[in-house]
Parts: C-alpha cells; structure tokens; sequence
C-alpha cells in the first residue's frame, strides 16, 4: 500500500514541490547554489541553442527557440533566478540569464517576467528603485545577446555542413544523455520552420492556435473535473488516450460545435492548465485543497511585502505571487516539473520569512532578530 502511495501521481507533485524546498534549505546555508544551478542552466541553453542539441525549434532565419533538455517550462523556472541575480547585484549571473531566457524564448514566460518587474516596482522601496532599471538594462542587453546567437549558430551550421566535424561533436554531447532523437539531421518541417514562413502564418501558428488549443483544453478539463475527475487508470495518460476520451465524450458537444477532430484533441494532447489538471484528475474537493494550500502561501506572501521584504529575496516572494495568480497556460502542476521545482523553493522562502516575522525562531518574550533581539517587559 505504502507503495502505491509513493508511485501515486500526487505523492510525486508533492515530492516535486518538497525538492525545491530542500534546495531552499540548502541556498539559506549555502548561497551559491543558486548561482550554480542558474549558470548552469543557461550554458546548456547556449550551447544547445547554437549546436542545434536536445530540444529546439527554428522558426525563420531570425526566430529560434531551444530547451536542451529542460523542456519549454524553463523560461518560466529561470525567472526567480534572473530577478534573485538582479536584486542581489549579480550583473553576470543576471545577463546570463535573462539571456538563457530569451534564447529558451517562452511566450508566457517572458509575459510573466514583465509581470513580475511590474509587481517588484510596485513593493521596492523607493530608495531602491534602481533594481528594476538594472533587471531592465539586463533584458535589454540580453537582445543584442540573441542576434549575435542566430548569427553564430548560423556560422556554426555552415562549418558543420562543410566540415561535417560538428556531427561528432553533438553525437558526442548528446548520446550520454539519450537526446539522439533530438540530434539527428533535423528535419526542419518537424523542427518549426514550416510554422512562420510569412507573418500571418507566424501569428496563427504561434499565438491564435495556441490560444485556441488552451481554451478548448480548459473546457474540456472543466468537464472532467464537474464530473469528479478521473483518478489512476482511468486519466488518459498519453495524448492519444487523451484524443480517444474526448471524442468519445465529446463534452458539452465541443467535437459539434467548433469542429475538433481526433487529431486535433491529440495536437492538445492534456489538459495544459495547472488547476484544472488537478481537478480533472481528482476532482473538486482535492482541487479545492491544493488552491487553499496555494492560496494561503499566497497571502503569506502579500504580507510579508506589507511588512518590509528583503530586496532580494522579493524576487522569490514576487514569482510565487505572479506564477499562482496568471500562469493558467502551462501545465505546472505535475511531477518532474522545474516551475513546481521554484514554486517550492519559494514557497519555503516565503514561509521562513513569514517564521521570522512571527517571532517563532526566539523564546516567547523576546522580539527582534539576531544580535538586535531584546527582551519584552510589561508593567501589571
């Protein structure tokens, strides 16, 4: 039993969110390890961004996107990494990233780091504005950044075509970690290319069937969730399975009404967003538990902003805030994910901090942190 528990679905989004609260742990008593993890991230974006390894999408001449093998959620996961290095005067770790994040090129990724400088603008102290204008400058320099990165894996193709050296190189970086499907001559049809071969057919591609797949699978994952979810084996657990049910169910006659097929349901593929995949797998009542948890982390965090959050580690307080509240697209809540990864790393920050403004780290009767703590004394 105990078995079945650990293997469950839920045991491993919980222990997805319990790691990035041990990492927590780990950056209190060790802080390079954020530093660490950041660089190391973004160098294997770059590198994968100009050899062509692991996951990555050329689009036309100038729009290129790559994961490695990180997948498209990492945009979003670097973001308390780039604003941490910001708020903290970590200009290379801050460039490096905010780099990596352009390379890696997540549509709600990027929207959710404007959010996020929005929301630190708003609670920084006015005497410490000057953090925005430097995670500013950072994104600007990290444009240029970009071209010169098309241009050199442009240059780098060229070598490669000519020289035929560069195929040893990516076979030798990808194969100790199983990414030779993804490092194959690439057939650019599959690779993006055929996605923006005008504007318009950019647009439609990129933003208008994006937008349409998200809503046609939030309906769906409303529908699955009125019904009480469908728990273990009954969750379809590839896109196929997912195709089936949704023809088979056509819920609130959608299959009728805006004319999906089976191969439309399988492009979809899940339900993408993070809440509604929770409850279209158990339901209302455990739904319900997950965003009260969330929920209430949430309005820890608003409080330590009221209170006086420290300048960097408003970077932590700020994506869990704007992540909870407008991340409804990509479908973060499930095991293995990097954004759950942060989530849970700040979430324990928000939560140390919340302990220390609660006094609970000092004997009752005592006030203050640290060396400036004092002890209280009341007249009766």
């Amino acid at each position: 039993m105990l078995e079945s528990i650990a293997s469950s679905n839920a045991a491993q989004i919980a222990t997805t969110f319990l790691v990035g609260g041990v990492l927590y742990i780990v950056f209190r008593n060790v802080n390079v390890i954020l530093l660490v993890i950041g660089l190391f991230i973004s160098i294997m974006i770059m590198i994968s961004f100009i050899l062509e390894i692991g996951e990555y999408y050329s689009y036309s001449y100038f729009y290129k996107r790559s994961f490695y093998l990180f997948g498209d959620s990492i945009t979003t996961a670097m973001i308390p990494i780039f604003l941490w290095g910001a708020l903290s005067r970590r200009r290379i770790l801050s460039i490096i990233t905010a780099s990596a994040i352009v390379l890696s090129g997540g549509k709600i990724g990027i929207i959710l780091l404007i959010f996020s400088i929005i929301m630190l603008s708003i609670f920084i102290k006015y005497d410490r504005k000057y953090h925005i204008s430097s995670a500013l400058i950072y994104i600007y320099i990290s444009v240029p950044i970009y071209f010169s990165f098309i241009m050199l894996s442009h240059a780098v193709d060229f070598v490669g075509d000519n020289f035929y050296f560069l195929d040893s190189v990516r076979a030798v970086l990808s194969s100790p970690l199983g990414l030779e499907k993804f490092s194959d001559p690439p057939d650019y049809s599959l690779k993006g290319a055929a996605a923006c071969s005008s504007v318009l057919r950019c647009f439609q591609t990129q933003i208008e069937a994006a937008f349409l797949q998200r809503l046609y699978s939030s309906i769906a994952g409303s529908w699955m969730t009125l019904q009480g979810g469908f728990p273990g084996e009954l969750y379809p657990a590839t896109s196929a399975e997912f195709a089936d049910m949704m023809i088979k169910m056509n819920p609130w006659g959608m299959n009728d009404m805006f004319s999906i097929d089976w191969h439309y349901w399988k492009k979809i593929g899940s339900v993408q967003n993070p809440y509604l995949r929770i409850g279209s797998g158990y339901g209302l009542i455990p739904l319900g538990g997950v965003l009260l948890l969330l929920s209430s982390i949430c309005f820890c965090a608003f409080r330590n902003l009221k209170t006086g959050e420290e300048t960097a580690n408003m970077a932590f307080t700020c994506f869990y805030v704007v992540n909870f509240l407008f991340n409804q697209t990509q479908p973060w809540l499930t095991s293995g994910s990097p954004i759950l990864v942060a989530m849970g790393f700040c979430a324990f920050a928000i939560l140390f901090r919340q302990r220390m403004l609660c006094n609970l780290s000092w004997p009752r009767g005592y006030i203050g942190f640290g060396q400036g703590r004092h002890k209280v004394t009341t007249d009766r």
